[in-house]
């Protein structure tokens, strides 16, 4: 570790969640907009992204079951974030709050 940045990612709102990083060399956030991303962590490229149906804040965490990788992730807010937020971010009333844990698998052809 160098400690100096390869690149970043600029977002339209600040970010709420958290960032994960794999052995596989992926980069895994979520956006206050609900929008889920995949990056290569050597290049920073976008490879991948998902809208869930809610803004994010939450952890996003991965494991393995038989040998199967999965990223889990939450998607939803709600008073505490839309009332503080919308202060200087009033775009982020717009979001739908809820509440999600969302599960995907990793495809290690692709």
């Amino acid at each position: 570790m160098t400690g100096v940045s390869k690149w970043s990612i600029e977002h339209p709102l600040p970010g709420l969640g958290s960032v994960l990083t794999t052995g596989g060399n992926l980069v895994f956030n979520s956006e206050a907009n609900g929008i889920f991303n995949a990056y290569h962590a050597e290049t920073g490229k976008e490879l991948w992204n998902f809208r869930s149906s809610a803004g994010s804040r939450g952890g996003t965490v991965s494991y393995v079951v038989n040998g199967k990788q999965y990223i889990l992730t939450t998607s939803g807010f709600s008073g505490y974030v839309i009332g503080q937020m919308a202060t200087v971010f009033p775009e982020i009333r717009d979001i739908p709050g809820g509440g999600l844990l969302i599960a995907f698998t990793l495809d290690e052809n692709r």
